[in-house]
């Protein structure tokens, strides 16, 4: 029976939580770059705009921080688990 973590397996979810992060930026930019790019004026084009400014890209920079740091979370969680079970094993003689 395992008791406590795989570290190695969590240090691969946190890994892949920061890529998924870095995804999430990639896609908050890249539909910023198609809002600044495309030919749409007048004021529902303002307005569409300003809402994903204010509203959805500041909640997809909110949620890719919250994902990197649920991966720094796992990833301290991961060193405390293999310094506890080092020292388990260093004092079992």
């Amino acid at each position: 029976m395992l008791l406590g973590m795989d570290v190695s397996a969590a240090r691969q979810t946190a890994l892949a939580f920061d890529r998924s992060a870095d995804s999430l930026d990639a896609i908050r930019v890249e539909v910023s770059n198609l809002l600044r790019s495309t030919a749409w004026e007048g004021p529902d084009a303002d307005g569409f705009r300003g809402i994903w400014i204010a509203r959805h890209q500041r909640s997809m920079i909110d949620v890719a921080s919250a994902i990197r740091h649920a991966g720094a979370t796992l990833r301290a969680n991961a060193n405390a688990q293999e310094e506890t079970s080092n020292s388990l094993a260093g004092g079992v003689s």
